[in-house]
């Protein structure tokens, strides 16, 4: 409403200003009578005579105009506002969005994140996946990207649970209530509606930009390579997961290589070195021939073996050494 009365103030006073103006034809011939005044009048008079033509009737006909469409703009806006002021006192709907408003707090974080690394060579460079890259910064640096998802995230979450929480606000006013304000009811719910949809929190931070580039130049600096890629809050969060998981998966191994090493007792090793006839069973060297013997994993514990009599054999420290964790 207040753009479309502004609009037409303007339009108005151009309309008027312009048809005020004097013609080409008009100006010509205001310079011919002065320049007769100026031979056949004093120059006073000659100037008067011409201040009288020059600030026409058109002029102040469209300063008038405006004049009186400014005035009436200020009394209408006057009034609306006044009004406004009166709906938000007195309606109960936009209370309580305000109090709604105020449980709501939205967590602020920067918007883009800019990471870039230098490689070594012009291999690694292509070699090197974008978004290996970015699970690499988010497993060395956890919780600094948790802390930009969980953000976002409850951003998201926190908002469209206050949407719908405040469209469930109905309003309460009656034919009766609005009377006695001076107003219609169907007068004060368009006020109500206008100032419910102002009072209404504004979308927060929903999405981020992490953007990923790596580099390299020639070490005589002539050519220059790169990568670079931008991701999304999205795409953020499903590497972000799939990060988490690979830990959760590399955790979990580790416990189960934990739990099976620690099976290895006193007693079963024993029976093992007995069943072996206490020799190694690569190069059947015994302790007397100065090596130490060893109950070796076949299967080795870190690629799923179990620690188990039939996975289980012995060895000398030199044939368990250059063994290692092969099969």
């Amino acid at each position: 409403m207040k753009n479309k009365l502004i609009s037409f103030c303007v339009v108005v006073f151009i309309i008027f200003f312009v048809i005020s103006l004097p013609s080409g034809k008009d100006s010509d011939n205001n310079m011919e009578e002065y320049e007769d005044l100026t031979v056949t009048e004093s120059p006073s008079v000659a100037n008067n005579e011409q201040t009288k033509k020059g600030f026409g009737i058109g002029q102040i006909v469209a300063l008038s105009v405006s004049g009186v469409i400014l005035v009436t703009f200020c009394i209408i806006v006057i009034i609306n506002y006044k009004k406004c002021k009166l709906v938000l006192k007195n309606s109960e709907r936009i209370k309580k969005l305000l109090e709604l408003n105020q449980t709501i707090n939205f967590r602020r974080i920067q918007s883009r994140y800019n990471n870039q690394q230098e490689c070594n060579s012009k291999r690694q460079l292509d070699h090197l996946s974008l978004d290996d890259y970015l699970i690499g910064l988010i497993a060395s640096n956890e919780s600094f990207y948790r802390n930009i998802v969980e953000a976002i995230s409850y951003n998201r979450n926190t908002y469209y649970d206050y949407i719908r929480q405040a469209e469930s606000i109905k309003t309460t006013a009656t034919e009766e209530f609005c009377k006695e304000l001076g107003f219609s009811l169907k007068r004060f719910l368009k006020y109500e509606n206008r100032i419910f949809k102002w009072k209404k929190l504004r979308k927060p931070q929903f999405n981020v930009t992490v953007h990923c580039k790596v580099t390299y130049t020639s070490p005589q600096g002539r050519n220059h390579y790169w990568k670079e890629e931008s991701y999304n809050f999205d795409e953020l969060k499903r590497l972000y997961d799939h990060t988490v998981e690979l830990k959760i998966q590399r955790q979990t191994r580790q416990y189960q290589i934990k739990i099976e090493r620690a099976k290895m007792t006193d007693s079963l090793r024993y029976d093992i070195l007995k069943r072996d006839g206490f020799r190694c069973q690569i190069c059947g060297s015994c302790a007397s021939d100065g090596v130490k013997l060893h109950v070796d994993h076949i299967i080795p514990v870190a690629k799923g073996g179990q620690t188990v009599a039939s996975n289980l054999r012995t060895l000398c420290d030199r044939c368990n050494m250059g063994k290692s964790d092969k099969m």
